[in-house]
């Protein structure tokens, strides 16, 4: 518990990282970013998986995407090695974007299915 409440600990005077002074400190936006993506990926795993909404499914799937590679990037600028172990988590958020976009695909009719490809210029 006491690892947690450091970590999470805003008294500037005990922990460096969080200086009123300095506000280029990475560790609270790393901080703010990692439950940011950590919501999202809940949220998707609930709404594709729990209620089946896969069309809303598409739009979280997306934002987790954009949460994370974000997250990735600010990573990086604190240690190279620690963006270089999330990587599996981008690949994995791959794979369920397409998974996600897929099922949803195969739910629409072909027809629906041709017109959204003559929409976009595909067919």
């Amino acid at each position: 518990i006491f690892a947690v409440a450091k970590a999470f600990s805003t008294d500037p005077q005990n922990y460096r990282w969080c200086s009123p002074e300095n506000d280029r400190i990475v560790i609270p936006k790393l901080m703010k970013q990692y439950l940011i993506q950590l919501a999202l990926g809940d949220e998707w795993q609930r709404v594709f998986l729990g209620e089946k909404r896969v069309g809303l499914g598409i739009v979280v799937v997306l934002s987790y995407f954009i949460a994370l590679v974000w997250m990735v990037f600010t990573a990086f600028t604190l240690d190279g090695g620690s963006a270089a172990m999330l990587i599996p988590s981008v690949l994995a958020a791959i794979i369920s974007g397409g998974i996600n976009f897929m099922v949803f695909w195969n739910r629409l009719e072909t027809r629906s299915q041709k017109k959204a490809l003559e929409a976009i210029g595909w067919a």
